[in-house]
């Protein structure tokens, strides 16, 4: 029996790519030439992989047929404190899908890299800003919709995940204190 591996997630500035025999940036066929690049690479490996493109960044989440779920990955990574390693995934993660659990993980982990600023700015972006606990902010128009296409198959992890700390900030609402 193989052991499972774990996925692929990363986002690479697009000024960073090879663009050589791509369509001109910013066209919808560079766009598909993009993903498509990415997509038979992993294909001819045997994996699944979605792949997004936005005006800054292609990300990519690849995973092997006998893969570890990218979400049980990352939290596993943060719940051994491999927060240094679980960063970039998250990062990525976070530019792909509207996920709650993704973002709040994402901030929790700046915040305890000591980015606190910098972690208000991807939660805010996920659940209507500051103030607002995770859990008044999932449910409907989350569930499967992520920013990219093909995205609903990473939300079959454990939803009831959850993570290590809370980080709580003086909130301008006293019965609500601001959680990272």
């Amino acid at each position: 029996m193989t052991p499972r591996q774990a996925p692929e997630i990363f986002q690479l500035p697009l000024a960073e790519l090879d663009l050589a025999d791509l369509p001109p940036r910013g066209s919808p066929e560079f766009e598909q030439a993009v993903i498509g690049r990415y997509a038979l690479e992993y294909a001819a490996r045997g994996w699944n992989a979605v792949v997004t493109v936005d005006d800054a960044f292609v990300r990519v989440l690849a995973v092997p047929e006998r893969g570890v779920e990218p979400k049980a990955y990352v939290l596993g990574l943060l719940e051994h404190g491999f927060l240094d390693d679980a960063l970039p995934l998250l990062e990525a993660l976070d530019g792909m899908l509207e996920d709650v659990d993704i973002a709040y993980n994402h901030g929790l982990c700046l915040s305890e890299l000591g980015r606190v600023p910098d972690a208000v700015a991807p939660r805010s972006a996920h659940d209507g800003g500051p103030g607002t606990g995770p859990s008044e902010v999932g449910g409907a128009g989350r569930e499967g919709g992520g920013r990219g296409a093909g995205t609903s198959w990473l939300q079959c992890g454990d939803r009831d995940a959850r993570p290590l700390h809370r980080l709580q900030l003086q909130s301008q609402n006293p019965r609500r204190p601001l959680l990272l």
